[in-house]
């Protein structure tokens, strides 16, 4: 075997290597938190093309975010030890991205009326074109009441018409590049790869899932990796979609049991707050030890909270940690706006967005931390109210609330500090914690000032 090969599975323990090296057509890869999925994923695809002989250009791999695709490129060149061609990595990218070079390149798109070179809107170019339509059907001083009051005759009008404008013009939404590609799929036309890997299954909405399906053919393999217990975008679709994989392909299950991100404290802490949830999966086993405790503080208000976490975020960094080590979570994006003010206003730099100045603390809410990992955690306004989210006009599923926080404490490799102000601001937040909260173990984690409040 050459050098190459072999350096393809150094470093995996064996389960990673059980999984990458496994013959099965069709496989899944059950990878708990911080067990090395990313580094499965790759290293399957470089075992298929270096050892198994499939040309990357016949190989399938879709993710969510581009920060994730760009990962995967580089993770790519430095396995293979060359730099890889867009040619070779045509259907490599998100969903989005992989549907687009399709429709662009290999798909009868003029079936659908549509020229090989189209425009795609982005989400704020998308809602300019349906403002657009809406402004000429309703008038210029109504049509924002007016969009949120359509019933449903009328938004399907509305998606027609916006649709037809959207082909006159020879541009795609978001959703057109998954829809226009699946229907062209369906009909047989393009190409097939020769294997399917994807990230993050877990995450697959239906429409993602369908579009996967078209583009494989009965001797197509398949490799997919997820974490059901992070399932967290049902509100969108996403829901169980390994579940739904594995209920339609059928295949092997992969267990990938061993965490190497967070300390034990940290993951037996996370565990406790999913309590049970209806995905059944194996126990995670910490490579790490105990570290230090998790923390829970009670404070007056949101202002007091902004106080202690600059105070706190100062400490770590004369004990060494750089500001991007940091995170702040908040179960809303309106707690982030609020975090981000506060303490720009105390001296500490940060920013609210997955690429950061190394010199700034990051501020996210629970959902745009996934995927991210950092020394010290701070989850902010874990409030009675907010956490699971209680909202009359919206129906919150509590286990994958539950799955939210599991999310943002397992974003820590070292530290996690949880913190709820007694007099919120937040509408709809009480003064008490988080029932979660309750769930946390009595070893382990520390409370400060229940009962009472800190400065």
């Amino acid at each position: 075997m050459s050098a190459p090969r072999v350096a393809a599975l150094d470093g995996l323990d064996a389960a990673q290597r059980a999984a990458v090296v496994a013959t099965d057509r069709i496989a899944l890869v059950r990878a708990h938190v911080g067990s090395g999925k990313t580094t499965v994923l790759v290293h399957k695809l470089v075992h298929l093309h270096l050892v198994e002989g499939v040309p990357l250009d016949q190989i399938a791999v879709l993710t969510f975010t581009t920060k994730a695709a760009a990962e995967l490129h580089a993770r790519l060149d430095a396995l293979v030890g060359r730099a890889t061609r867009d040619d070779e990595r045509w259907l490599m990218g998100t969903f989005h991205a992989v549907a687009r070079g399709l429709l662009a390149r290999a798909l009868p798109i003029e079936r659908l009326g549509y020229g090989r070179d189209f425009a795609v809107l982005d989400d704020d170019a998308h809602a300019a074109l349906i403002a657009e339509v809406v402004k000429a059907r309703c008038g210029r001083g109504r049509w924002r009441r007016r969009l949120d009051e359509l019933d449903p005759d009328e938004r399907a009008h509305l998606d027609a018409q916006t649709a037809a404008i959207r082909r006159a013009r020879n541009a795609m939404s978001f959703d057109d590049l998954i829809e226009h590609a699946t229907t062209l799929l369906g009909d047989g036309a393009g190409p097939r790869p020769r294997w399917i890997l994807i990230d993050e299954l877990q995450d697959c909405e239906p429409r993602e899932l369908t579009m996967v399906m078209s583009l494989r053919v009965a001797d197509c393999g398949w490799f997919g990796v997820g974490d059901p217990l992070q399932a967290i975008y049902g509100w969108r679709g996403g829901r169980d979609g390994f579940a739904r994989a594995a209920a339609q392909l059928g295949g092997r299950i992969h267990e990938l049991p061993f965490s190497y991100r967070s300390t034990r404290t940290v993951l037996e802490a996370a565990r406790a707050v999913l309590g049970d949830q209806p995905m059944t999966c194996g126990a995670v086993c910490a490579a790490r030890g105990d570290g230090p405790p998790v923390v829970v503080r009670r404070h007056h208000d949101p202002l007091a909270e902004a106080h202690y976490l600059a105070a706190r975020i100062a400490e770590l960094q004369a004990a060494g940690l750089a500001r991007a080590e940091i995170a702040v979570l908040c179960r809303l994006r309106a707690q982030v706006d609020v975090v981000v003010e506060l303490l720009t206003a105390r001296g500490t730099p940060c920013v609210a967005r997955d690429d950061t100045p190394a010199d700034a603390v990051r501020v996210l809410t629970l959902h745009a931390a996934k995927g991210l990992e950092f020394r010290h955690v701070f989850i902010a306004g874990c409030n009675r109210g907010v956490l699971p989210l209680e909202l009359p006009a919206r129906q919150t599923d509590p286990a994958e609330e539950r799955r939210l926080l599991y999310v943002g404490i397992t974003r820590a490799r070292d530290g996690v500090e949880l913190s709820y102000p007694a007099t919120p601001h937040q509408f709809g937040a009480h003064g008490d914690p988080s029932p979660l909260l309750d769930r946390l173990p009595a070893h382990g984690v520390e409370w400060h000032g229940r009962g009472r409040m800190t400065a």
